[in-house]
């Protein structure tokens, strides 16, 4: 019977410790629900102000916080974990004034942002066209260009007249072996060619990947490729009006070049102040030596492989 005592003593330290340990659980459950209760996720959706459309790829970000996001091809947006608080959210797009607005991350419904487009202005461009190559002139569909700077120009081999032409808008080749001008859909044969007033009827050189022109010999170009004038009669597609150099009447002068293909020369020889001989030739020595661009040319033409390449003579 001593021992009573004892055991009632023991059996209630003992309900003591449960008690502590329960009052001990609902204190720390107590505290982590509130805690989980101050996040939450912020959704919207970025729409363009004036038609209502969503825009995809919208950067969405807090301010002062490390949240960022993009918007899916809907335009909608997620921001997770959002504690509650006064935030301030920020959305980019290109196109678009910054927006931003205040939230206080407990936002139950899916918020609409609209965006206002807004133009960006940069410096201004200034784009200025070289005069010296080719010039537009008053009349409709005609273009003066300067054979002194066609060496500019992309050239196969040497610098060719009609096929600095073929570069103009409106003007094309069928194929990269031709000089040929088809001219807003007209064939060559409806081009009209003149040199100083004289219709030139074989205007091809060399197989027909060069015109017969030799450029140093010419001081003006002047193309019709359409409108032109009723003097120019007998064509229906263009009109290539030539003006050939005079030759310097006061000094010798003698020029000259060599490609791949051929060579050239011009020679201009005074007369005594009263006038001069201008002398202008042009060869190709293809039929001497054959080279590697001359077999390159010829094997295009003929539709033939480079080891069917015709021997060198």
């Amino acid at each position: 019977m001593s021992f009573g005592p004892n055991r009632e003593l023991k059996r209630g330290g003992g309900m003591r410790t449960h008690l502590s340990v329960l009052v001990v659980a609902l204190c720390l459950s107590g505290g982590l629900s509130p805690a989980a209760a101050q996040s939450s996720d912020v959704t919207g959706t970025v729409r363009d102000s004036l038609n209502n459309e969503t825009l995809p790829n919208a950067v969405v970000s807090l301010i002062g916080e490390s949240f960022r996001t993009l918007t899916d091809e809907f335009g909608r947006f997620t921001l997770v974990n959002v504690t509650v608080g006064d935030h301030t959210i920020r959305v980019e797009y290109l196109g678009y004034a910054s927006f931003e607005m205040a939230i206080t991350g407990a936002e139950a419904a899916p918020i609409t942002i609209l965006m206002s487009p807004q133009a960006i202005d940069i410096e201004g461009v200034t784009v200025e066209t070289s005069t010296d190559i080719l010039q537009a002139a008053a009349e409709i569909s005609t273009i003066t260009i300067s054979p002194r700077n066609l060496v500019k120009l992309p050239s196969l081999g040497e610098t060719d007249i009609f096929r600095a032409l073929q570069l103009l808008p409106g003007v094309s080749g069928t194929n990269d072996a031709t000089s040929g001008l088809f001219i807003r859909g007209g064939t060559p044969d409806e081009n009209l060619v003149l040199l100083d007033g004289m219709t030139v009827y074989h205007v091809d050189h060399f197989f027909g990947v060069f015109s017969a022109f030799n450029s140093d010999a010419i001081k003006d170009i002047r193309l019709y490729k359409g409108g032109f004038p009723a003097q120019y009669g007998g064509r229906t597609s263009s009109v290539v009006e030539m003006i050939g150099k005079t030759g310097d009447n006061e000094s010798y002068n003698m020029s000259g070049g060599m490609n791949m293909l051929s060579g050239r020369v011009l020679t201009e020889v005074p007369l005594g102040g009263k006038g001069s001989w201008l002398v202008s030739a042009r060869r190709s020595y293809t039929d001497v030596i054959r080279t590697g661009l001359y077999n390159s040319i010829f094997n295009t033409l003929e539709g033939a492989e480079e080891e069917n390449a015709p021997p060198a003579g």
